[in-house]
């Protein structure tokens, strides 16, 4: 798959699903455009499988096109109520072209990845935020270290909705694909595998982190309480 659960319409263009980057990492590999909407835009009727309780929040079908411009038209063709998901609602959706630059601001957020992005990655970040400044935006940098939590906290959400782990899943999948399994396999054998499985190596170690650290009754809980407490940074600011 070029990029995700949607690296078929990634290649071929149309509409994918996005719980954890489905829409915009395919759009990503493949050098086109991709939208994943604020989730209750689009319904999710026809999903499958499709999430349950928390998880159900992350879920969103959403464009891919091979022009920006091409975005904003799907998304109104697909967004709004449809009689069947009772979390869809109906929502104005302004002009894009109406969005000034000038005066916009910008964050360009610093230590947030487990995974040290790429030179080439963030040097094209910095033409594009250069290419923003020159048409009047205010570019802001804020090192945000606590974003790394994010990934534990989104497989504690998913894994709730889904009844079962990340391990689990990919284990599953590996097993039917390849009849691979992956926790018998050393650092070194994953790697001889290709560029792309060592983030899943780290990925799995998120997942085993997760486990030990959420007790079962606490698990679904365990997403919420650091919203909490950011939100209430907020009212002090």
């Amino acid at each position: 798959m070029a990029g995700g659960s949607s690296g078929g319409e990634g290649a071929a263009i149309g509409l994918g699903s996005d719980i954890g980057g489905s829409i915009r990492l395919p759009a990503f590999f493949n050098g086109i455009f991709a939208h994943k909407p604020t989730p209750g835009l689009v319904p999710n009727t026809g999903q499958f499988p499709n999430a349950a309780g928390d998880a159900e929040r992350l879920l969103s079908i959403g464009p891919l096109a091979r022009r920006a411009g091409d975005l904003m038209p799907v998304l109104r063709a697909i967004a709004g109520p449809d009689g069947i998901d009772a979390r869809t609602r109906a929502v104005a959706l302004d002009d894009p072209a109406d969005v000034a630059l000038d005066g916009l601001e910008v964050v360009l957020a610093e230590k947030t990845s487990v995974i040290p992005a790429s030179r080439e990655l963030r040097d094209a970040r910095e033409q594009a935020a250069g290419a923003l400044a020159a048409s009047g935006a205010r570019i802001r940098r804020v090192e945000l270290p606590h974003v790394r939590r994010a990934l534990e906290l989104y497989l504690t959400t998913l894994q709730e909705g889904a009844g079962t782990t990340t391990r689990a899943l990919i284990e599953d999948e590996a097993e039917a694909a390849a009849r691979l399994s992956l926790h018998r396999l050393g650092y070194g054998a994953v790697r001889r595998r290709g560029p792309h499985t060592v983030p899943l190596v780290i990925l799995l170690g998120a997942d085993s982190a997760v486990r030990a650290r959420a007790r079962p009754p606490l698990a679904a809980g365990a997403g919420r309480r650091p919203r909490a407490r950011r939100r209430g940074h907020r009212r002090d600011r």
